[in-house]
C-alpha cells in the first residue's frame, strides 16, 4: 500500500500537536507552596426588601485559608426579619488545603 504525502503530513502534525500538549501540561501545573495562603470571603449578611425586591449586602467576614483549598458550596441561612425585610447570612464553604 502506498502512502501519500498528505497522510505523512497529517501524522507529523498530530505528533507535533501531541508534543506541545504534553509540554503544556507539564509547564502549566500549579504547584502550591505548603506555606502559601489566601484571603477569601467566608460569609456576609444581606437584607432582602420584600416590597422593592432589592437586596443590600453588608458585614463581610474574611478568612485566611491555605492556597490549595477550594470553594465547595454556599449556604443561605435566614437569621432575622423586620416589617419590610428578611435578613440572610450567606456562608461559603471551602475544602482541602491540608
Amino acid at each position: 500500500m502506498r502512502r501519500s504525502f498528505c497522510d505523512e503530513e497529517v501524522s507529523y502534525t498530530l505528533v507535533v500537536l501531541a508534543m506541545f500538549v504534553g509540554i503544556g501540561a507539564l509547564t502549566s501545573t500549579n504547584l502550591v507552596d505548603a506555606n502559601s495562603w489566601r484571603k477569601v470571603e467566608k460569609w456576609f449578611k444581606s437584607d432582602y426588601n420584600i416590597y422593592t425586591k432589592q437586596s443590600n449586602s453588608f458585614d463581610f467576614k474574611y478568612k485566611t485559608i491555605p492556597a490549595s483549598a477550594y470553594y465547595l458550596n454556599t449556604s443561605w441561612y435566614k437569621i432575622g426579619s423586620g416589617w419590610n425585610y428578611i435578613r440572610y447570612q450567606n456562608t461559603r464553604h471551602y475544602h482541602g488545603g491540608h
